[in-house]
């Protein structure tokens, strides 16, 4: 028995070996008649994808189980056991309100991935990761601040924000007001500040460099079964890539310890105007008269 290719139902992932979309069908392998008819009634996405996991079409003009047939003895397994198929025949439906109910379930239109060229996949799946990138910077990081242990979000207005309320804080050395996640808005103390600032940096920085690195070894890649199988949040296993990933990260985070030494690992008091060097600075003629005065003494 030949396998076509994979079908996805909501989450569970079936091997067919025959299909077809107008009547919609498949023969799938299972030994659970019920099941499978139970899952395809309930389904609220169906995907058709190849052998290798590349998605083909949505199915979205069909829905509810019209028929089931399970034929015994049907291949045998890798144990030489015989095993069953299930073919189940989809009823039709009104075309548009389907192609709601799947958008609905999925949140955007289907793409058929089998349809690309190499490189149309490959700068598809680049734009994924820099869309996975941004989730995990947007998702923020946690600081200790202190008020304790706090997260702070890192989208591009809390980037905007904390980036002003740092360069305040480090020209001024004075408490400012600003908010943790689900929290109402407080005064922090300038270091505190300063800290939410360079921990977000480094969230930004790692994030950005490792999705660089994925895409660089993403483009060395040949096949789109190869580029298929590399997820956002794996390890960079070329070593020339990493080791240059990780230049970057330490160098940026250097940067950050330097600021930290700089501002956090001694306490400023906050920055106040002195009376008394006030009262002490002249423009320098106090100190011309003093010399005058001294000169014509010592002549006398």
């Amino acid at each position: 028995m030949i396998i076509l290719g994979k079908i996805k139902v909501d989450d569970q992932v079936l091997k067919y070996c025959e299909i077809s979309y107008d009547p919609f069908y498949v023969t799938v392998m299972s030994e659970d008649e019920k099941a499978i008819v139970d899952l395809f009634n309930n389904a609220k996405s169906i995907i058709v994808m190849d052998q290798y996991g590349l998605v083909i079409k949505s199915v979205s003009n069909y829905c509810g189980v019209e028929s089931s047939t399970i034929k015994y003895n049907f291949y045998l397994d890798e144990e030489n056991n015989m095993k069953p198929v299930i073919t189940v025949r989809l009823k039709a439906v009104d075309l548009n309100e389907k192609i709601k109910s799947i958008e609905a379930a999925m949140g955007e239109d289907t793409v058929d991935e089998s349809s690309m060229s190499l490189e149309e996949y490959r700068a598809y799946k680049i734009k994924q990761y820099g869309v996975e990138c941004q989730d995990k910077i947007y998702a923020g990081t946690d600081v200790e601040t202190s008020y304790g242990t706090e997260h702070f979000s890192a989208t591009g207005d809390d980037q905007a924000n904390i980036k002003t309320l740092s360069d305040v804080a480090m020209a001024t050395k004075v408490s400012l007001p600003y908010h943790a996640d689900g929290s109402q808005c407080k005064v922090y103390t300038y270091q505190d500040i300063i800290k939410i600032y360079c921990e977000i940096q480094k969230l930004i920085l790692a994030e950005t460099s490792y999705c660089n690195a994925l895409n660089t070894y993403v483009r060395g890649l040949n096949t789109k079964e190869q580029i298929a199988a590399v997820k956002y949040g794996q390890e960079i296993t070329d070593q020339v890539i990493k080791t240059n990933m990780d230049t970057v990260i330490a160098q940026g985070n250097a940067v950050m310890e330097g600021i930290v030494k700089q501002y956090l690992e001694t306490a400023v008091p906050e920055t106040k105007t002195d009376v008394k060097d006030t009262e002490n600075t002249t423009d320098g003629t106090d100190n011309i008269e003093d010399a005058a005065t001294e000169k014509s003494s010592k002549k006398a």
